[in-house]
């Protein structure tokens, strides 16, 4: 299902759902935090990938307005 699963990166698939906020990591990406607290690289195309399917899941912004509690970004 495309509505909830994105490529987060080359070798891994993200349920956005399961997604409790994304993290900068680097220069140019992002970890996701999920809600067990799993780490999970995510690319800066996975990051825009994940943060659509966010907004078009009908997901309720997190703390701050930004879509599943993203920190300041």
């Amino acid at each position: 299902d495309p509505d909830r699963f994105v490529r987060a990166h080359r070798s891994i698939v993200l349920n956005v759902a399961r997604v409790a906020a994304f993290e900068a990591y680097a220069k140019d990406s992002r970890v996701a935090v999920l809600r067990d607290g799993t780490r999970v690289p995510v690319s800066r195309s996975g990051y825009a990938r994940a943060l659509a399917a966010l907004r078009g899941g009908g997901r309720q912004p997190g703390p701050g307005g930004s879509p599943a509690g993203e920190a300041g970004h």
